[in-house]
């Protein structure tokens, strides 16, 4: 049975070969492998996944030309590939592109929106986490901060999220509190992207005010 993921795997193996033409032209023999090796590489990956959730019941597809072990349509397996192939070849030109609005702003409307997003969802008492958020204000933070500081950034941001799983961990065993869906390693993670954030403030915040003296 087809459907909408047929449509959408069968649309990115035509953009794939209309990128492998463009490289098979020049003959460049070598760029077509690495270009296949990225496509497998990710359409393993999203196959040990989808196979260790389906297998389980978490999650089942109902349409599709064919399924692979009955449980996972073979356009996943072939959207993943393409989207391998794809991801490269935007990552190789993405600097030939002129973007007429800057990254921070792009990043800035992105966090605003998952904020709204947030709040909308807690007033309707839709079960919501601040993941997509926290994703947002830790890349913000991540381009932000300085090079000189973005190895000790990152470093405190992984410490911030190792101390809060131990002291979690530590206080919920202990029967202080509980989550209602239970403990999970995205609150760590949450802490840790937060930290990134709140990491690179402290930077513009210290620039701004660093007033030298003659």
């Amino acid at each position: 049975m087809t459907g909408y993921l047929t449509i959408l795997s069968g649309f990115s193996l035509i953009v794939s070969l209309i990128i492998f033409g463009h490289v098979f032209r020049k003959k460049d023999f070598g760029e077509i492998l690495k270009y296949s090796i990225i496509g497998f590489i990710i359409a393993a990956i999203d196959f040990i996944v989808e196979y260790a959730g389906t297998s389980r019941g978490a999650w089942t597809y109902n349409e599709s030309v064919y399924f692979v072990f009955d449980l996972i349509p073979i356009e996943l397996v072939i959207l993943f590939f393409t989207g391998g192939v794809l991801l490269r070849f935007v990552f190789l030109n993405a600097n030939k592109i002129k973007i007429p609005i800057k990254l921070n702003t792009i990043l800035y409307i992105l966090i605003l929106i998952m904020a709204i997003l947030y709040a909308i969802n807690s007033y309707l008492g839709i079960e919501t986490t601040v993941m997509s958020l926290s994703v947002m204000v830790g890349l913000w933070g991540l381009f932000n901060i300085s090079d000189k500081n973005k190895k000790s950034a990152i470093l405190v941001a992984i410490f911030v999220a190792v101390v809060d799983f131990v002291t979690e961990v530590i206080i919920i065993g202990s029967g202080s509190y509980d989550y209602i869906n239970g403990f999970s390693i995205d609150v760590p993670v949450v802490y840790g992207l937060f930290t990134l954030g709140m990491l690179a403030l402290i930077e513009k915040f210290d620039k701004k005010t660093d007033v030298r003296t003659p």
